[in-house]
């Protein structure tokens, strides 16, 4: 039975995470996660109980890994949480001067892009 539970807690959480995955991959996480991190927190809960109550090596096994999957992608989130900012830039908006540098690994201001139409995007990943 136990057993049971701990395996039924790894297909949780390998759903949720995938889900999770698959939203990251076409940049669509929803503003508000608590879904996610509520079903997480559940299953590694019922993964904890599993282990708790003597499940078998596979169960117990199950059990782990959701925890370990729920915990980290909790304090994932808790720790990576993402602000807009009010200085956000509007399109067509003059580009402020900022430098940085290329896929070449040499350094580039933005002064040197005057003229040319350019598309910037800066993204931060939320891991």
């Amino acid at each position: 039975m136990y057993s049971l539970i701990g395996v039924g807690a790894l297909v949780l959480s390998v759903l949720v995470a995938s889900h999770w995955f698959r939203a990251v991959n076409r940049v669509a996480l929803p503003r508000n996660r608590g879904g996610h991190l509520l079903i997480l927190a559940l299953a590694a809960m019922f993964g904890l109980l599993a282990i708790a109550q003597g499940a078998n090596w596979a169960g117990a096994i199950c059990g782990g890994i959701s925890i370990v999957i729920g915990v980290f992608f909790i304090l994932t989130v808790a720790i990576g949480a993402q602000k807009a900012s009010d200085q956000a830039i509007a399109a067509g908006a003059q580009l402020p001067v900022f430098g940085g540098t290329d896929e070449n690994n040499e350094c580039f201001d933005s002064t040197e892009l005057a003229g040319t139409p350019v598309l910037i995007k800066f993204f931060r990943g939320h891991w």
